[in-house]
């Protein structure tokens, strides 16, 4: 089985009676080197009114707990969680 057989459908085309259904997600992983910049907050934004991605994943290592809430606070994302 390949890939695209999980979106195709085991005959190569939209079937309604294969088990998976197609889902498209547009996902953005970002090593943001400098989370406590202030240009971060327009270049997120940029990112949402230009791609509009479905999951956006900031990766940053040199930022502690307290810096990590209010940088997410300051992105206006009505959902989010974090991992330290």
């Amino acid at each position: 089985m390949y890939p695209s057989d999980l979106l195709l459908g085991p005959r190569g085309a939209a079937d309604a009676t294969f088990p998976f259904q197609s889902v498209l997600m547009k996902i953005i992983i970002w090593n943001v080197h400098g989370a406590k910049k202030v240009e971060l907050q327009h270049e997120v934004g940029f990112i949402n009114r230009t791609i509009n991605p479905d999951i956006l994943l900031l990766t940053e290592t040199m930022v502690n707990e307290e810096n990590t809430q209010r940088i997410i606070l300051t992105l206006g994302f009505p959902k989010f969680e974090f991992i330290l």
